[in-house]
């Protein structure tokens, strides 16, 4: 599909599959035979004998091989915003994936990072793959840059109205562009508090409009925009078995939230909780968890595109 695609008006959904919550009521997945990586938050005995089972592609709560992989860009893929590409060690399991048949999905409130990542896969390797920016507001194929949504953005009378607000509460923004408003808080407990505070000083003057936080920072975006939702626009009729998401922001009002609540995923951000959080999280064989891109680069290594047998061995002649 073209840029010149009509786009989907504000807050309305169209015709997007219905996904049911299918999620394992267990802790975390052991993913065993890959490099130890540094540990945190060791889990509980309780924890570790119920969260220890076998990678997702082998579990049994699906019906068939994982077929489409979407993850998250900060905090997953990278920890910080990478001042160059490369292809490391992420990367090259990436295009592996892709090569073994697996449709690739990146996901995140940034825009232009992430479409130069999924540009830079392109290139170097050959990738083909999807890109959610500005957590929802649109979604394009790389690299034919092809927009096959968008949404809505601010206007600009609505940006001065959130300008405005963010001014009474003596708050700068690190981000005002019609795509995202984005401020930075001064710590993770505070984020709960001001997405409540923001959602009822600007709801009335912009009905929908969204907040949803990613550690520290908090993303105001225009109603509709929600990665799990544009997952459904751009695979409209995929089962939901057929996914593996992986992101960090899995609290309420994270903006992986949705997305891992949805569909069969993991969490690998420093902040899980079992009992809050939703996604599963990656635990060595001694029952330790890893985050970020250490636990990310696991997940990777231990899966296997659709165009690989259960053994290992390619599918055909």
């Amino acid at each position: 599909m073209s840029s010149s695609s009509p786009l989907i008006s504000r807050g309305r959904l169209g015709r997007t599959f219905r996904i049911p919550d299918i999620r394992p009521k267990l802790v975390g997945y052991m993913i065993g035979g890959l490099p130890r990586q540094r540990t945190i938050n060791r889990l509980s005995r309780d924890e570790r004998l119920k969260g220890l089972i076998r990678p997702p592609h082998m579990r049994n709560i699906t019906s068939s091989w994982t077929s489409h992989l979407v993850l998250d860009f900060d905090g997953t893929l990278f920890s910080r915003e990478p001042t160059a590409f490369v292809m490391d060690r992420r990367s090259q399991e990436l295009s592996r994936l892709h090569d073994e048949g697996m449709s690739l999905c990146i996901a995140s409130g940034r825009g232009t990072a992430v479409r130069r990542y999924a540009q830079f896969l392109a290139k170097s390797a050959g990738v083909s793959s999807h890109v959610i920016r500005w957590n929802g507001l649109e979604g394009m194929s790389v690299p034919s840059s092809d927009v096959l949504f968008k949404l809505t953005a601010f206007e600009r009378e609505e940006l001065s109205i959130i300008s405005e607000t963010l001014r009474t509460l003596r708050l700068s923004p690190q981000t005002l562009k019609a795509e995202i408003v984005r401020v930075k808080t001064r710590s993770p407990k505070s984020v709960p508090s001001m997405i409540r505070l923001l959602r009822k000083l600007l709801t009335e003057a912009i009905p929908g409009i969204v907040c949803t936080s990613n550690q520290k920072v908090v993303d105001i975006s225009p109603p509709g925009c929600d990665k799990f939702l544009a997952v459904q626009r751009l695979f409209p009729g995929v089962e939901a078995d057929s996914f593996l998401a992986v992101g960090d922001s899995c609290t309420r009002f994270g903006n992986d939230y949705e997305l891992l609540r949805h569909l069969p995923s993991y969490c690998v951000g420093s902040h899980y909780r079992s009992r809050t959080c939703v996604g599963r999280p990656v635990v060595n064989d001694e029952g330790s968890r890893i985050v970020g891109p250490p636990a990310t680069f696991r997940i990777l290594k231990s899966l296997s595109g659709p165009g690989r047998t259960r053994a290992g061995t390619r599918e055909g002649p």
